[in-house]
């Protein structure tokens, strides 16, 4: 199957089961590098955050892994801003969402090519994990996205219990290096601190200023925080409007 056979069928890339994945990627594997397609020049994505591309010199990296740490919500705003920006510049991209939080739907009403996203729905952390990992072994992504923040906290305590599978420095190390021979941006939210000593850029995300009507959330900014740049000293921080495509699960 070509890339082509995918034009105009989304649902072709979506998956909810990660042994799937081996007889999809095949399919994709002929694709142009994503890291190609979406930054050649400087290798960076840009976040589609005019105030945070700045501070960052231009986006995120490719081949490289950037951490969110979302301590209040919101960060799926950034996450689809990334997607929108990954894929309209022509690029694949995987999301890993084990807590099934992407809505699809607004994600495309964002500027989200959903053509050229493959939506994986693993079930808990080890099995994002090994997904994640196989994706990153795969030519035809320029962006991959493990979205750890939205799960409930049972999923970690479950995870500690499977046999041999340790979330641990080694294995972000091996990711990291996935993320690196592909030339991938690897994106890692989660709400707690995962990924020490591994990430190069390390960015906290969390609803700022909302306001309420009626109970229900009217408007918010997103305020993005810098805490860690390999190589770059100085922190920044900015608050930008929030996109409320992705504050409720699908």
């Amino acid at each position: 199957m070509t890339r082509d056979a995918f034009a105009g069928a989304p649902d072709a890339l979506f998956t909810s089961a990660p042994d799937r994945l081996a007889s999809l990627l095949p399919a994709i594997s002929g694709l142009q590098r994503g890291s190609t397609l979406v930054c050649p020049d400087d290798q960076l994505l840009p976040t589609g955050l005019a105030g945070l591309d700045r501070a960052l010199g231009g986006g995120v990296p490719a081949g490289r892994l950037t951490e969110i740490r979302a301590s209040s919500g919101g960060h799926g705003s950034l996450l689809v801003s990334l997607a929108a920006q990954a894929t309209s510049r022509g690029g694949a991209i995987a999301w890993i969402d084990p807590g099934g939080f992407l809505d699809i739907r607004a994600a495309q009403r964002a500027g989200v090519v959903l053509e050229r996203v493959l939506w994986v729905r693993p079930q808990g952390v080890p099995q994002a994990v090994r997904a994640a990992d196989l994706i990153l072994g795969a030519d035809g992504f320029g962006l991959a996205i493990l979205d750890l923040a939205s799960l409930p906290a049972g999923a970690w305590r479950t995870q500690r219990r499977e046999p041999g599978f340790r979330l641990d420095g080694a294995a972000w190390n091996r990711l990291v290096r996935r993320a690196q021979l592909q030339g991938i941006a690897l994106i890692v939210a989660s709400d707690r601190d995962l990924v020490p000593g591994a990430s190069a850029l390390t960015l906290r995300v969390q609803l700022a200023a909302p306001t309420w009507r009626d109970g229900e959330l009217e408007g918010a900014s997103l305020e993005v925080s810098v805490l860690r740049r390999r190589g770059a000293s100085g922190g920044f921080s900015g608050r930008f409007p929030l996109s409320l495509v992705s504050l409720a699960p699908a």
